[in-house]
C-alpha cells in the first residue's frame, strides 16, 4: 500500500499536488490531484479525482472551484454593466469600485 498526502510536481506552467492512496496487491488507486496553473489572470484550480482498478482508473472532475470562478466572474460582469464606472458619490469622493458596491450590498443583506 502506498499512501500520500502531500505529493508535489512544481513547474513554471503550475502545480500538481496529490494525495490518496495505491493498492498494489489489490491492483486499485483512490487518488485526488489539484492542478494550479500559473497565469496572469486568477484560474481556478482544477481537482481530478482517480478510483478503481490501476488499469482503468474512473477519472471525475470536482468541479465546486470552477463554478465558484465562474459564479464570481459572472456577478462581477454583470455588476459592470449594470452599475456605471464612474457612479457619482452625492458630497464628492471617490466613485466605489463595483465589486466594492457589491460587497457592500450582499454585507447589507446579511444584517
Amino acid at each position: 500500500m502506498a499512501r500520500t498526502e502531500d505529493t508535489r510536481l512544481t513547474s513554471d506552467l503550475g502545480e500538481a499536488v496529490a494525495a490518496g492512496q495505491v493498492n498494489l496487491p489489490a491492483q486499485t488507486i483512490d487518488m485526488r490531484v489539484r492542478l494550479t496553473v500559473q497565469s496572469d489572470q486568477s484560474l481556478p484550480p482544477l481537482t481530478v479525482r482517480m478510483t478503481g482498478a490501476l488499469d482503468k482508473p474512473t477519472r471525475s472532475f470536482e468541479m465546486q472551484d470552477v463554478q465558484e470562478y465562474f459564479a464570481r466572474r459572472a456577478a462581477e460582469g454583470l455588476l459592470n454593466r449594470v452599475v456605471p464606472k464612474d457612479l457619482p458619490i452625492p458630497g464628492g469622493g471617490n466613485a466605489p469600485k463595483p465589486d466594492a458596491l457589491l460587497k457592500g450590498l450582499i454585507d447589507g443583506l446579511r444584517r
